[in-house]
């Protein structure tokens, strides 16, 4: 926590000291996300987690604090989560039929990105650049679906988590790193970004489980947008 308030206050210093004539910019953003979760106590060749793909959307707004140095702040609007799926073939008649059972665990809420943007290139055309820092992390709300494929695929169950005891840590912080490029037109740009976020602290509280399960989200983004600069 110590640190994350140092960097909030770097960057805090840094909106204050910049120009007043800065350019500011605000960019409405969409895209996909893949997550997944790392775990300390669950071994991960007994059970597979695999990626779920979600969609998110959100809005950025940033400040110029030098020529090719800008801070980054705003909302993002997220589903995450994991998927446990496991198949087996049913010979009926001679005819091998595929049958699975998968559970996704997804959880919906939103980030709030504190970060820095350096500009490697940036013409009158494009803009290519790097950008890190953290998001701030919350969990809105959380389920389980549970579904069965046989030739088609049909719900078995749906059950909502609750996320209000301490058995679940809300807030998070996760490790934002990332690169994009700008295409300008005229005071807006269409953007692409690809970006990795991995959570510095644990969503399930180890206080409240016998094992240390240390469930952690990791996630690639890929979003587009538009922006416009005043």
């Amino acid at each position: 926590m110590k640190k994350l308030l140092t960097l909030n206050q770097i960057i805090g210093l840094l909106f204050i000291f910049s120009s007043a004539f800065a350019q500011n910019s605000i960019t409405a953003i969409g895209g996909f996300t893949q997550s997944n979760i790392t775990t300390q106590g669950i071994n991960q060749s007994f059970i597979d987690f695999k990626p779920l793909i979600n969609f998110h959307t959100g809005l950025y707004y940033e400040r110029e604090l030098t020529q090719k140095l800008s801070a980054r702040s705003g909302a993002v609007f997220t589903k995450r989560g994991f998927r446990i799926s496991e198949s087996f073939s049913l010979d009926i008649g001679g005819i091998n039929i595929p049958v699975g059972v998968s559970v996704n665990t997804e959880i919906k809420g939103f980030t709030i990105p504190i970060a820095l943007k350096y500009d490697f290139m940036d013409d009158s055309n494009m803009k290519i650049y790097g950008i890190g820092g953290i998001n701030i992390a919350r969990a809105q709300s959380a389920q389980i679906q549970t579904t069965a494929n046989a030739l088609f695929d049909f719900n078995l169950s749906t059950i909502d988590i609750d996320l209000s005891g301490s058995a679940f840590n809300r807030w998070g912080t996760e490790a934002l790193i990332g690169a994009g490029v700008e295409l300008n037109r005229g005071n807006g740009f269409y953007m692409a970004e690809l970006n990795y976020n991995h959570s510095l602290n644990d969503f399930t509280n180890d206080q409240t489980t016998i094992i240390d399960v240390g469930v952690r989200n990791k996630s690639w983004s890929l979003s587009i947008g538009y922006g416009i600069r005043f």
